[in-house]
């Protein structure tokens, strides 16, 4: 967003306004709607909301899945010594966490 004061116009992205003249607006009520509406955007709180969602969910069951897939791929491979040290691993890492 770019103020620019000598110009008197705000500019976001593409889009340009013109600043309006001090003390135009002078009903109380309309002037607290416009605060109150700046405040709580409904654009920035669907993604705030949608962040905390991401962050709250519980992936240990996706975690345990995933690792019981891998094991069950890596078990129709052919056996070797590189197979069960990434067994190994597997299963030390989803133990741990």
């Amino acid at each position: 967003m770019v103020l620019d004061f000598e110009k008197r116009t705000l500019r976001w992205g593409d889009s340009e306004v013109e600043m309006k003249k001090r003390g135009i607006v002078t009903d109380t009520d309309a002037l607290q709607l416009l605060y109150k509406t700046s405040q709580e955007s409904t654009v920035s709180k669907a993604a705030e909301e949608r962040q905390a969602k991401i962050l709250d969910a519980d992936y240990s069951k996706n975690r345990d899945e995933r690792a019981c897939r891998i094991t069950r791929l890596l078990d129709r491979r052919p056996k070797s010594l590189s197979y069960y040290k990434r067994l190994r691993a597997i299963r030390h890492y989803s133990e741990e966490a």
